[in-house]
């Protein structure tokens, strides 16, 4: 099997020193390309084309998952792993709605991200263990709920579009900037949504709307 080639994006030059050290220790494993904010990421990814792309979620000029997005809908050939330093289901559920084939912490160790990427080179999507538990913790919840309150058909089209921002992972205040509304109309539509799918907060809504195809 030929080397991956794997491209780094990490505003922290520290950080991709330290990542660059742990994989050329390793075999494998050919570093094509770094870029440390989000536009330089997709204009390095699409010239240099690599297997994989470990990226940070936070970047200037755009986060990371929105990098992402751009990156995997326009070659979808590459494998986008995003890192963060704080496992959280928002940002998890977020990544997997922007196509990325995996979700990790940086804190994991060379042979542990060694292993993710020869995952994520078979087609398969890696995801922190503590994070997928929650997940996991999170639909079950609602799978114990009624039928008749988890049914998105009473849903108006402008709560529909609410749930699945809050799906891709966007605050109140950017949901206000898609939609040309108030954050306090958007609180109010976020109310009624929780009650008629029958969830108990944001995190919920937003795993709700992955398994229910609204967040694109």
């Amino acid at each position: 099997m030929s080397a991956i080639r794997l491209m780094l994006v990490d505003d922290h030059v520290l950080f991709r020193s330290r990542l660059k050290r742990m994989f050329e220790e390793q075999s494998g494993i050919t570093i094509v390309g770094e870029a440390e904010d989000a536009s330089s990421a997709q204009s390095l990814a699409e010239a240099l084309r690599p297997d994989v792309i470990l990226m940070d979620v936070g970047l200037p000029q755009g986060d990371g998952i929105l990098a992402t997005e751009a990156i995997t809908r326009k070659l979808p050939d590459i494998k986008v792993v995003v890192l963060s330093v704080h496992g959280q289901v928002r940002e998890a559920t977020r990544a997997i709605a922007a196509g990325a084939a995996g979700y990790l912490l940086k804190t994991y160790s060379a042979a542990e991200l060694m292993a993710a990427l020869h995952v994520v080179i078979q087609g398969w999507f890696v995801l922190d263990a503590a994070v997928g538990r929650e997940i996991m913790e999170r639909r079950g919840e609602m799978a114990q709920l009624p039928d008749s309150d988890r049914s998105c058909a009473s849903l108006t089209d402008r709560e529909m579009k609410i749930l699945g921002l809050v799906g891709f992972g966007r605050s109140n205040r950017e949901i206000t900037g898609d939609l040309g509304c108030s954050i306090s109309t958007v609180r109010n539509h976020l109310s009624r949504i929780y009650s008629k799918i029958g969830v108990k907060d944001r995190t919920q809504a937003a795993v709700y709307a992955l398994a229910h195809g609204l967040a694109e």
